[in-house]
């Protein structure tokens, strides 16, 4: 086996194909989506904070120098309760009377209310900007502790806005338009037109062939599903862990794609069948859509082992301890899903010979 045969074979298909309807689709079905969710449901609000100064601190003043918040002010902490529970303001501090003299001495305790259905984009820059103000007070790199609360009761399943809920749709797709569709496209198109032997006639193997379909389909995912994290500001403080489940997830849906391509002579019949390796790709993207289903459902499903932890990543900053399990999970069912490919590839090889 030749890489460079691989990477030889995998260019052409990208030169000649370019211009291919499945291709252009598989760039532009995942921006559309994301486009259509933008405009439906994000919004273009700036992060509303709301303020109680229960003493005179300086807080009020550096926090309406902000031009990246909204900044309104309450006269007491029931009132501004009120305002976080009723979704008028994304989250609300409460300023106690002796804050500056105590942030001074290095000990600045706020209590923070965060609204439940808050964007996690506006939370995580209200919580930035609190830092960064009280740290102007402190006038040195305070350590402080932050109470937050969340007076409107709502559960977290409830509290996911729909623009985070649809998350892993967008993420998904070109993972799926890529990985599964695009491989398995390219492998059944060469034997529409007669020219898979032709091509085992050159000095590339029918396993070079077929990886090199593979590598098409794997680098076409894992770009566009970089461009949607990018669009969405969803690669988080840790993109590096992102890109290993945005990886993972690819080789799943190349090796879905090369078994339904092994076994596929047309075009037609190709997109019926791969509707089921789209189904198990996007169930766990329904049950994070609905978090009140029972999630252990979503768990029986291969995918859900990259789409869950994708989603916790980037909305609720999981670490590497957070979701190791699941990688671990999800490189075991790689690799069985990666056998029965190989098998199916070994014995087209041998009805060939």
């Amino acid at each position: 086996m030749s890489l460079k045969r691989i990477g030889i074979l995998a260019l052409k298909d990208l030169l000649h194909g370019s211009r291919s309807f499945l291709i252009i689709f598989v760039v532009i079905m995942p921006l559309l989506m994301w486009l259509i969710v933008t405009l439906i449901f994000s919004g273009t609000s700036v992060p509303r904070l709301g303020i109680v100064d229960e003493g005179s601190s300086q807080l009020p003043a550096i926090a309406s120098e902000y031009e990246s918040i909204q900044v309104t002010q309450y006269g007491s902490a029931s009132a501004l309760n009120n305002a976080v529970e009723g979704g008028n303001v994304d989250a609300g501090i409460v300023i106690p009377d002796g804050f500056d003299a105590a942030a001074m001495a290095g000990n600045p305790n706020l209590t923070v209310y965060v609204w439940g259905e808050s964007l996690a984009s506006n939370r995580s820059i209200l919580q930035s900007t609190v830092s960064k103000m009280v740290r102007e007070v402190a006038g040195q790199s305070a350590s402080f502790t932050i109470k937050i609360d969340d007076p409107s009761g709502i559960e977290r399943g409830e509290a996911i806005p729909w623009s985070q809920r649809l998350s892993p749709f967008i993420v998904v797709m070109p993972i799926v338009m890529g990985g599964i569709y695009l491989t398995a496209t390219s492998v059944v198109q060469e034997k529409e037109r007669k020219t898979l032997n032709a091509l085992v006639i050159t000095p590339a193997s029918l396993t070079e062939v077929y990886l090199a379909k593979a590598l098409l389909g794997f680098v076409f995912s894992l770009l566009m599903g970089l461009i949607i994290l990018l669009l969405t500001s969803s690669l988080g403080n840790q993109p590096w862990l992102l890109m290993i489940f945005i990886a993972l997830g690819t080789v799943m849906a190349v090796e879905l794609g090369l078994i339904f391509s092994s076994f596929v002579s047309n075009i037609n019949t190709l997109f019926a069948t791969a509707r089921i390796a789209q189904l198990i790709i996007f169930v766990p993207a329904l049950f994070y859509m609905f978090p009140y289903f029972p999630q252990w459902i979503a768990k029986i499903f291969p995918s859900y082992y990259f789409v869950q932890p994708i989603m916790d990543i980037s909305a609720e900053g999981a670490t590497w301890a957070n979701v190791s399990t699941e990688a671990l999970i999800l490189i075991g069912a790689n690799i069985v899903i990666g056998a029965v490919a190989w098998q199916m590839i070994k014995r087209i090889k041998q009805f060939s010979a």
